[in-house]
């Protein structure tokens, strides 16, 4: 399959290994239309040995990753230690 990622990819903040088939990945982008993003996105690959493939995901502004970040860090507080 191949890529369809169009942002240029400025800087890896950081990456969240949640398999050896899938993780998270926080990109500062320059996206062709709408300039200097956060991407935020999933990505994948058939096995370890594959490439990743970009998944689903967001491209935030500043503002919005301010925001975002401000709520997931209080409900993240708030279940870190609930028992399922």
């Amino acid at each position: 399959m191949e890529n369809n990622f169009k942002a240029e990819i400025l800087r890896e903040i950081g990456v969240l290994p949640i398999s050896n088939t899938q993780e998270y990945r926080v990109l500062l982008v320059r996206d062709q239309e709408l300039g200097i993003r956060v991407s935020l996105q999933k990505w994948w690959r058939k096995s370890k040995d594959e490439p990743w493939n970009v998944g689903k995901g967001f491209l935030l502004d500043g503002g919005e990753c301010i925001q975002i970040g401000k709520w997931l860090q209080q409900i993240g507080s708030e279940i870190i230690h609930v028992k399922n």
